[in-house]
């Protein structure tokens, strides 16, 4: 007879077992896990450990947050020191560019000054001085029979005392008197003409030197203001 292979069901898994002829053989084989004992070890370490846990108190936390605020503060004003540190080194840049600008134009200036020629403003003082009055001559007029210029105020005068002179004389001598020129003596026979490109000058000049100005002491007239000295012939 063959071997009969009993089969036993419990809790455990199941496992085959061969016996001899006639015979039945139940083995009983139990799941494998951690005995009671090895049950209270593991829980007991787990209460082990769950006492080492470290308690942060709120003191603690107090401080940590016024360490943090106390960094944020100091990276605050270093941001701020910074942005200000930059806006005036922009501005000094400004500043300088602004100034070597102000530098280039003078320099081009004075570049252009030196390539025209100087005159020196006392010279042309010289030359618009009345030689009678010393004064810059506001109206200055030229006499053609020997070219002296002088203005009119000082002309109009020397031939007026001229005239003066004339008519407290003898009779004969009152119809027309000699004029000359106050300079150099030379008789004048036309009126004095007006220089008006001197006249130019010499208003330039009296900005320059304003209280050297002659101002006119006779005004000017719609008719020439030598008539009285030589009439014009009808």
């Amino acid at each position: 007879m063959s071997p009969i292979k009993a089969t036993h069901w419990r809790k455990g898994k199941r496992r085959h077992v061969s016996t001899s002829p006639g015979s039945i053989l139940v083995a009983e084989e139990h799941p494998s896990g951690p005995t009671k004992s090895s049950k209270q070890r593991t829980k007991a370490g787990a209460h082990k450990h769950s006492k080492e846990v470290i308690v942060i108190s709120s003191d603690e936390d107090e401080e940590l947050n016024a360490a943090t605020r106390k960094n944020v503060l100091e990276l605050e004003d270093a941001l701020k020191k910074s942005k200000q540190e930059t806006i005036e080194a922009k501005q000094a840049q400004e500043k300088a560019e602004i100034k070597v600008a102000s530098y280039d134009e003078e320099l081009e200036a004075m570049q252009a000054d030196a390539d025209q020629p100087k005159i020196n403003a006392s010279e042309l003082q010289d030359d618009t001085t009345c030689d009678i009055c010393t004064m810059i001559m506001e109206r200055p007029f030229i006499l053609p029979q020997c070219g002296h210029v002088s203005c009119q105020a000082c002309i109009h005068e020397w031939f007026d005392t001229i005239r003066q002179e004339n008519w407290r004389g003898p009779f004969g001598r009152r119809y027309r008197p000699v004029y000359n020129c106050p300079t150099c003596r030379k008789i004048v026979t036309t009126e004095p003409v007006k220089v008006y490109k001197l006249k130019s000058v010499a208003q330039k000049m009296g900005q320059i030197f304003i209280e050297d100005v002659v101002h006119s002491r006779t005004p000017d007239q719609n008719e020439t203001p030598w008539a009285l000295f030589f009439p014009r012939r009808q």
